[in-house]
């Protein structure tokens, strides 16, 4: 989770942070267990073979962890939503319906929303998944709740 050790898709440099933010210990923990091995220098030392079995794998059967990482990408957008939404709100003392508390759960769900779309994203296009859909810029799990 340091510049020392940059994680291949650029995305994953700012998600491991914000996962060992809300998730404390567990999010710690999984970026040494999963995090440190999607770093540049691991996937350099990697041989062709092995880096495509493992994208074979992923895509016919994920696992738990590639779970789990898919996940992290729209929770840390979520936070950054949430973050972003609650600072603005008491800067700016907007109200929705008289209530601040309204005005929160709709900024609340309409940027954490957003971030975490964009978050998924950045995770999945260098992957190609986005392009699995005919050009949709909407992350896989998106799509499959639209369809």
């Amino acid at each position: 989770m340091s510049s020392a050790t940059p994680q291949k898709m650029w995305i994953m440099n700012v998600v491991w942070p914000i996962t060992a933010l809300y998730f404390s210990v567990a999010g710690l923990w999984g970026y040494l267990r999963a995090g440190r091995r999607m770093t540049n220098s691991a996937m350099a030392t990697m041989g062709p073979d092995e880096h495509e079995r493992m994208v074979r794998q992923a895509r016919s059967n994920p696992t738990f962890t590639q779970a789990a990482i898919s996940d992290s990408h729209c929770g840390a957008g979520c936070v950054v939503g949430d973050i972003i939404a609650e600072f603005s709100l008491f800067a700016l003392g907007w109200t929705l319906f008289g209530k601040i508390l309204y005005a929160e759960y709709a900024a609340d769900l309409l940027l954490a929303w957003l971030f975490g779309i964009a978050f998924q994203y950045f995770g999945s296009s260098p992957c190609g998944i986005c392009r699995q859909h005919k050009g949709s810029s909407l992350p896989s799990n998106q799509i499959r709740f639209r369809s």
